[in-house]
């Protein structure tokens, strides 16, 4: 869970460094929410992801 939500926080940043205005809301799921098994590296690949979704008014 640190490591996901150190991840979300420094994409948060990046957006907010290259222009981004806008209110975030930000949420880590970390392992209980995986995209596939990570049987493997491959896959583990996978599950280090950050999901941004943009709502507009």
């Amino acid at each position: 869970m640190i490591i996901s939500t150190e991840r979300v926080n420094n994409v948060k940043a990046y957006l907010e460094a290259m222009g981004v205005k806008a209110n975030m809301e930000t949420k880590s799921f970390g392992e209980s929410r995986p995209a596939t098994a990570s049987e493997n590296e491959q896959n583990a690949v996978f599950n280090r992801r950050v999901q941004v979704r943009v709502y507009v008014k």
